[in-house]
């Protein structure tokens, strides 16, 4: 894989059987989100970089025999620079390899591109030693207002292991705190003698040992959960939640549930049109916040990080990150009079122009920021915002870059009370004096 400017993405890998048209891929079988590292690359030719990805959890052992197209997806408009490296050295074509434009038809790809020979993917199989059931857990949908419901499925794994897998141990799963069972649970599971025990309210759910995992096979629980309140809910079941004859699930397994308004609600997106170049530290007020310099997310949700400021005030921004080989310009917005849109001309703020960083090496642009008087009290939403080669705006950027949310509470500085006739010329309440 190839990039221009980008050290890491993420994208789609799709396995499709080849029950299409004229033996192409055709009917879904499997996918999942993975994050590769493409080579970033000047010029061509160069040497083939290869990527690898484990895909034990997507249950291709379902698939039985036969022949499937493994396919590597992204959206392109919005990744224009990254590219599937092909191979065009062999003299003679090699047949198999298709591709298609969003839901369009799958097409060859050499009458795409006629010197097209092969694109090379390996398989590359377990160990022979079966490894122990794992855990697989999913919210649908991933994303409700506070109140409805969604379905936690916990998929029980045993692939590996051509006998049945037997619980020994009951499987907990404790929900975060505040995301309970709905009042109409509708729990189910399929696995053989389970008994499973998920209350209305309740903040755990319950799979009674003596349950049993089918050899080379899974099985799985649901339930129907809620949220009164807004907010992020990551449910994890722990290393060796599951515990069976055959061993205990190796890793955890996680699943994220968004109750609310999907952020960056109700402030607008902001997006970058060639890609990602991660703003990496963001130091303001109470805030200092590093974040990661391999980040795929071009708008980064920190609005549980909180700065106190006081109108009046000056209040120094310093911002790190990574800028590739041009210069990359910051800017923040703060929504002072909180009318959920970031004016242009009154509350922006250029922080300078940061070049030369690698996102690590502490190299940073700074810049004091002057707290409006007029700003209106309470939490208040920050935007810092990073990007290369051109001017930088709160919503749309045409470049590589990123933005960061976080939350400011303004307060106004301590009223003091005094008869006019007390009141000095400078404004100063005056020593002694009558009432």
């Amino acid at each position: 894989m190839t990039a221009a400017d980008t050290t890491s993405f993420q994208l789609n890998l799709v396995v499709y059987d080849d029950d299409g048209p004229n033996g192409g891929p055709g009917t879904l079988l499997a996918a999942k989100t993975v994050l590769a590292y493409p080579k970033l690359v000047s010029q061509l030719p160069i040497d083939p970089v290869f990527e690898s990805f484990d895909v034990t959890d997507m249950n291709l052992g379902a698939v039985g025999s036969g022949s499937v197209y493994v396919s590597l997806e992204w959206d392109a408009t919005t990744r224009s620079d990254v590219f599937i490296a092909m191979d065009e050295v062999p003299p003679e074509p090699i047949e198999g390899g298709y591709q298609r434009a969003g839901d369009g038809p799958w097409v060859s790809i050499p009458t795409v591109h006629p010197r097209y020979r092969t694109l090379y993917i390996r398989a590359t199989m377990p160990p022979a030693v079966p490894s122990a059931p794992s855990l697989r857990t999913t919210f649908a949908p991933a994303h409700i207002n506070a109140g409805q419901v969604s379905a936690l499925t916990i998929i029980l794994n045993n692939f590996s292991q051509p006998s049945a897998a037997v619980l020994s141990h009951d499987l907990v799963d404790v929900l975060p705190p505040g995301l309970v069972i709905a009042s109409a649970p509708n729990a189910s599971t399929n696995c053989a003698n389970g008994v499973l025990t998920a209350v209305a309210g309740a903040g755990s759910a319950r799979l009674a040992a003596g349950a049993s995992i089918p050899g080379s096979g899974n099985c799985s629980i649901r339930m129907d959960v809620t949220s009164a309140a807004n907010g992020l809910y990551t449910n994890t079941i722990p290393v060796g939640a599951l515990q069976t004859q055959h061993g205990g699930n190796p890793d955890a397994a996680t699943a994220e549930l968004l109750v609310g308004p999907a952020f960056p609600t109700p402030y607008c997106a902001s997006t970058f049109v060639r890609g990602v170049s991660p703003v990496t530290r963001v130091v303001f007020a109470d805030i200092d916040n590093a974040s990661s310099v391999d980040s795929t997310r071009a708008h980064e949700d920190f609005t549980a990080r909180i700065g106190h400021v006081v109108t009046g005030q000056i209040r120094r921004i310093a911002v790190e990150g990574h800028t590739g080989t041009g210069p990359n310009l910051v800017v923040s917005y703060v929504d002072w009079n909180q009318d959920t849109v970031f004016d242009e001309r009154s509350e922006r703020v250029v922080v300078g122009n940061l070049v030369g960083s690698n996102g690590t090496d502490g190299v940073q642009v700074a810049m004091d920021m002057h707290i409006p008087l007029d700003a209106m009290p309470g939490a208040t939403r920050m935007r810092v915002i990073k990007q290369s080669n051109v001017d930088t705006y709160a919503c749309y950027n045409e470049w590589f870059g990123q933005a960061e949310d976080y939350t400011l509470m303004v307060a106004r500085p301590d009223a003091i009370f005094c008869s006019a006739f007390d009141a000095g010329d400078d404004g100063q309440c005056a020593q002694g004096g009558g009432g």
